[in-house]
């Protein structure tokens, strides 16, 4: 099958994805527990709060109605350095993680599942919410966030090193209290092995606005027959995304 038809194939598939998934309308709302960071993406520098980001909710459809319609109600870390957030009211679909994110994604099984173990074994509910938070809580929240950045823009690149000067994302040593952010993380991603136990994530996606990971109620189950129309495709968009 040549390269174009595969990549046809690829764009009707995630359409299909979009045009099944469930959607809730939400605006950014502050943050819990963070920290200020500088990184390094793609050769560019930014800098910005890493943590939770909080959101308001109004209004929904299909498994979003699962989550209630308010001040602060829904919660995430960001998956997307390339967007920033909106302060307004937007819709964003609810898609498995390794559909994830856009327009970077999609991102594939195998880093999505690393992103279910790194939540099952190192998210902490008590980063969520209005604070105040302890500066270990601000820091691990912040390390949990470079953990995704790391895992989705490196792996297999680099590795797992999120002060990696050498790769396509890391943090920078200007960073607040860059020794335990760094250090926290470097740990946390150096135990994953892949193989669980998994956290039941999502991805709230948006094209003009900053992918947020959190964590899927119960109701909301894996997209099955979407999986099975990308199996085939994902090995062919990792070889091409993932070209170091």
């Amino acid at each position: 099958m040549s390269k174009i038809i595969k990549i046809w194939i690829l764009v009707i598939s995630i359409g299909l994805s979009y045009a099944s998934a469930s959607t809730m309308d939400i605006r950014h709302n502050g943050y819990g527990a963070n920290s200020i960071v500088k990184l390094t993406y793609a050769g560019g520098n930014l800098a910005g709060p890493a943590g939770v980001y909080m959101f308001d909710k109004s209004g929904s459809t299909g498994e979003g109605n699962d989550w209630s319609d308010g001040t602060r109600t829904v919660f995430g870390f960001c998956m997307d350095l390339n967007q920033s957030t909106s302060y307004n009211y937007s819709s964003y679909y609810m898609i498995a993680p390794e559909d994830g994110p856009n327009p970077y994604g999609p991102m594939g099984s195998a880093k999505a599942n690393l992103l279910r173990e790194l939540w099952a074994n190192h998210f902490d509910p008590s980063w969520v919410g209005n604070g105040p938070f302890t500066l270990a809580q601000k820091h691990n929240a912040a390390a949990f966030d470079a953990s995704i950045w790391e895992i989705i823009y490196e792996v297999p690149c680099n590795g797992m090193n999120v002060s990696d000067g050498s790769g396509t994302f890391y943090l920078r040593s200007a960073t607040t209290d860059y020794t335990s952010i760094s250090g926290i993380a470097n740990g946390w991603l150096g135990s994953l092995t892949g193989s669980g136990p998994f956290a039941d994530l999502l991805s709230l996606s948006s094209p003009q606005y900053q992918d947020m990971l959190t964590l899927g109620p119960p109701a909301v189950p894996e997209p099955a027959t979407i999986a099975f129309l990308l199996t085939g495709l994902f090995g062919f968009v990792r070889i091409r995304r993932n070209k170091c």
